[in-house]
Parts: C-alpha cells; sequence; structure tokens
C-alpha cells in the first residue's frame, strides 16, 4: 500500500512542481523557457521533463544506496519539499492580509482581527494554525529522518543557488520588491 501511495505522491509532486516552475518562468523568476507550452498537449513539457528527470535520479541515488530504502527515501524527500511549501502558502496568506487588508477577495474563516502599522487588519485563524502545525511536523520530521534531511537541504540550497543565480545573471535584485517588504 506504501508504496502505491508514494508512486501518487511522487506523480502528484511531479505535476505540481511543474506547473509551480511553469508559472515562475511566466513571471520572469526562473528562465522564460521554463513557461513552454506543449501546442500537442497543453502542458509545460520542459518542466515535466526536468521533474521527471530529477525523479529518475531519485531513483538511481536509491540504487547507489542500497542500505536505503526507496519508499523511505521518496517519502522524506516529498515531505521535505511539501512541508516547506505548506508553510509558505500559510506564511503568504498571513502576510497578504497584512500588507493588503484593503483587498476584497476571499476571506478565510475564523479571522483574528488586529491593529497592525496603524490599520485594522484580520488574520486568518486557519493560517495561523497551519503554519505552526506544518513547522512542527517539518520539525519532527528533519529530526527523525536523517537521509530525507540531508537531501532535503542539499535539493533546497540547490534550488536556491539556482534562483538567486538567474536573478543576479539578469541583473535583477536577488530578492523582488515585494518579497522586500517587510513584515
Amino acid at each position: 500500500m506504501g508504496i502505491w501511495i508514494c508512486t501518487v505522491s511522487t506523480n502528484t509532486g511531479v505535476v505540481g512542481v511543474s506547473r509551480v516552475t511553469f508559472s515562475m518562468g511566466r513571471l520572469g523568476l526562473l528562465p522564460r523557457s521554463m513557461a513552454k507550452i506543449s501546442r500537442r498537449f497543453r502542458t509545460p513539457y520542459i518542466t515535466i521533463i526536468i521533474f521527471s528527470l530529477v525523479a529518475i535520479l531519485i531513483i538511481l541515488v536509491n540504487l547507489l544506496l542500497p542500505s536505503a530504502s526507496l519508499l523511505n527515501l521518496v517519502a522524506s524527500i516529498y515531505n521535505f519539499g511539501a512541508l516547506v511549501a505548506y508553510m509558505y502558502v500559510n506564511l503568504s496568506a498571513i502576510k497578504l492580509r497584512l500588507v493588503d487588508s484593503s483587498n476584497g477577495s476571499y476571506r478565510s474563516p475564523l479571522n483574528i482581527p488586529l491593529n497592525y502599522r496603524g490599520k485594522r487588519v484580520s488574520i486568518s485563524l486557519t493560517s495561523i494554525i497551519g503554519f505552526i502545525s506544518c513547522g512542527i511536523i517539518w520539525l519532527i520530521l528533519i529530526s527523525l529522518h536523517s537521509l530525507g534531511r540531508e537531501l532535503g537541504v542539499v535539493w533546497f540550497g540547490i534550488g536556491l543557488a539556482m534562483f538567486l543565480a538567474y536573478r543576479k545573471k539578469l541583473g535583477q535584485p536577488l530578492l523582488s520588491r515585494a518579497s522586500q517588504t517587510k513584515l
């Protein structure tokens, strides 16, 4: 059963991350080539190929580390990345309400009204609980799964280095104007 869950998670991860990198390519945060779409299938084929190759690389790493279980390896790496992404999403939802409280878009239930920099804002309790709970689970994960922790940090570091190198190559600030806004 576990192998099927990891297969579905891996497929979801490849499809999900390919869409995120596609979007980042469209926004100019990654090379524009990442935003190319297949004429026939209308999918971001370059990013799907890249992350399929990453999945194959993970399998090859498993072959070179016979003491590691592929199931544990995939689960640890996927959980590392997914939890970081979930924390980022929850933190982004909190920041959005702090910097753009006038936005009339959807507000999640269970909001906490606060005064922030002289204005009234509503922060979603769901986002706060989501960030804290994902953070706790992530800390448990990295403390209990050394291989997932090590590969997750390497994976995260490579991604960050590539992003910063690309921004520098374009002559853009390392952080976008929106991300420089202080909480």
